[in-house]
């Protein structure tokens, strides 16, 4: 059985007032390029360069919410990410006190 990840982007209130005027066409390609964008991250490529390509029916204002937005999704996937790496290393540890192994320290960036 495999189990679907169940990953998101988010859409933040105080964005509201950026986007509001846009008409309807407009907030469909900025919603869309905004998911795009989101997957793309959380997959470890750049979500943001080209945009401009694949999206060339964005006004200049749609742009301009699309950076805004779009960097704090890259923000909270780089987040996210950190987050994942640390549940699984904390469960790698538990694991292995649980076998009577000698857990390795958590590496807190010190170099050798």
């Amino acid at each position: 059985m495999t189990v679907e990840k169940s990953v998101g982007i988010m859409v933040y209130f105080d964005n509201f007032h950026r986007v509001e005027a846009l008409p309807d066409e407009q907030l469909g390609l900025l919603f869309r390029a905004l998911m795009e964008s989101g997957e793309a991250e959380l997959e470890g490529r750049d979500g943001i360069a080209g945009f401009e390509e694949r999206y060339p029916g964005m006004t200049d204002r749609t742009q301009m919410a699309f950076l805004f937005m779009a960097d704090n999704i890259r923000r909270d996937a780089a987040a996210y990410s950190t987050k994942c790496a640390n549940i699984r290393s904390a469960a790698r540890r538990r694991e292995a006190v649980r076998r009577g192994e000698r857990a390795e320290a958590p590496d807190r960036g010190r170099s050798s």
